[in-house]
């Protein structure tokens, strides 16, 4: 973890023992332009690799919060239900301005409490080969030189990562 906190540039870490190709790549995105150039990378591997690429974005819907006084708007199933549509309208749009023609990304919009966690349950359900994530995003300042997001799922999540360093422009 040092060392990558400390790389000036994109790490990867492969955790394959023999060479072979990515073909299930997910792609995490917080519609920060980082995440941005996540998915364009993610989708040059997903071309050069004839890989399937899924856009995946986790959130944690306000309707989880507790509610002291009366039933809020949030807590309506119809306001859940226009504000999953919404966030699938915006990946889907945010996807298609980032990725290659010849790599079009699945999208995926999925409501955890962690991100980490999303991202490391939503990656193995897809069995995914090679996940690629910011190393920031929009994250507390606390979590500026890697992310607790990128450091999680490098820990807990077997297969190869692509951590995406930040330009400082974001």
């Amino acid at each position: 973890m040092a060392c990558l906190r400390k790389s000036p540039c994109d790490v990867l870490i492969a955790r394959q023992l023999e060479p072979r190709a990515f073909t299930n790549i997910v792609a995490c995105v917080d519609f920060s332009e980082q995440s941005r150039h996540v998915l364009r990378l993610a989708s040059k591997v997903a071309a050069m690799e004839n890989g399937k690429l899924t856009a995946l974005h986790v959130f944690h819907g306000p309707w989880h919060k507790l509610h002291y006084r009366a039933p809020t708007p949030e807590a309506d199933p119809i306001f859940e239900r226009e504000y999953l549509e919404m966030l699938d309208r915006r990946l889907h749009e945010f996807s298609k301005t980032a990725t290659e023609a010849s790599a079009a990304a699945n999208c995926l919009v999925r409501d955890y409490a962690n991100a980490g966690d999303g991202i490391i349950r939503e990656a193995s359900r897809l069995d995914a080969d090679l996940i690629v994530v910011g190393s920031q995003g929009r994250s507390k300042l606390a979590d500026m030189l890697l992310g607790r997001t990128a450091e999680r799922v490098l820990r807990e999540t077997s297969c190869s990562v692509l951590v995406v360093k930040s330009d400082g422009k974001n």
